[in-house]
């Protein structure tokens, strides 16, 4: 299921009534038009384009703020799009940690790239979390993530990639829950 350009004001207007951050990944350009009047908290950008300078570039403008996957990308790649951002002038930059896999297994994480990520660019960095469970999120806390992704789902049985890895109410509720023990 794609959300349909009419939900998008429903779904800004949500997040605000309950004080949530308000973003959305963009894969084209025809996307632009539907998300730019309602302002977002953070350009999201997906690890699969990462290195779209393009489309990145025509996001400039969106928020002040950029959150960055860095899954499937090489470190000069990760540098390019860093020194393009600040170039065009965005100052929030965040990395995000990422395997980009669906799910993702427990032995393709790599938690110490959050220390990488760090002494290379010297921006906060976070942590996209393709695993099944909640764990791996909670150790990229104890590392020093600031950020972390994690997909949402109403039913993890639902058809489709991302359910399987997805926290669904309880499981996110006691996630947040660990991560601000850890805190």
């Amino acid at each position: 299921l794609e959300i349909q350009s009419v939900w998008w004001r429903e779904l800004k207007e949500m997040a605000n009534k309950l004080e949530l951050f308000f973003s959305s990944s963009i894969f084209d350009d025809a996307t632009l038009p539907v998300l730019e009047p309602l302002g977002l908290d953070f350009v999201k950008i997906a690890s699969a384009e990462l290195n779209n300078i393009d489309l990145i570039g025509n996001q400039i403008g969106l928020s002040d703020t950029f959150i960055v996957s860095t899954g499937m990308s090489y470190l000069d790649e990760i540098s390019e799009t860093v020194r393009f951002l600040k170039a065009k002038g965005i100052k929030k930059i965040v990395l995000l940690e990422c395997t980009s896999s669906y799910p993702a297994p427990p032995e393709s994480v790599q938690l110490l790239n959050i220390d990488f990520l760090k002494s290379v660019f010297s921006l906060p960095v976070g942590f996209s979390d393709h695993t099944e469970g909640i764990h791996h999120a909670i150790a990229a806390v104890a590392r020093g993530a600031c950020f972390i992704e994690k997909h949402f789902t109403m039913d993890k049985k639902m058809e489709g990639p991302d359910h399987i890895l997805s926290s669904d109410i309880s499981e996110m509720t006691e996630m947040v829950r660990n991560i601000r023990e850890i805190e």
